[in-house]
């Protein structure tokens, strides 16, 4: 991997010199990030007028329907139960709409390196 890549050590080094230059010692970090939630946030897309036959018509992210949650049965994105129904919790607390997304089976879609 890359020194800045998913399987690399760049995000526990920011949350250690961001937790060192506050005070937070060894093991008041760790019960931090035992009780943290990271969000894996990228993109979703519209449907594209030209290409309207690589979408499901029944599954379909509305422009400016809200968060959109991606799921793939191959597990090419981060989302899951757990994940999605505290980031459902999170939305329905802050007033935000939430939408879900999956993938055609038949047509290969993107992909994340969360699942690294």
């Amino acid at each position: 991997g890359t020194r800045q890549g998913a399987d690399s050590t760049f995000l526990e080094d920011v949350i250690t010199w961001i937790t060192e230059a506050i005070g937070i010692s060894d093991g008041g970090k760790r019960r931090m990030i035992t009780n943290s939630f990271l969000i894996s946030a990228d993109n979703a897309h519209g449907i594209h007028p030209n290409y309207e036959s690589k979408a499901d018509p029944t599954n379909q992210p509305l422009l400016n329907g809200g968060i959109v949650l991606k799921f793939h049965g191959g597990q090419k994105y981060t989302s899951d139960a757990m994940t999605s129904g505290n980031l459902r919790t999170l939305c329905k607390g802050a007033g935000v709409s939430c939408q879900s997304y999956h993938n055609r089976s038949d047509i290969a879609g993107g992909s994340t390196l969360g699942n690294i």
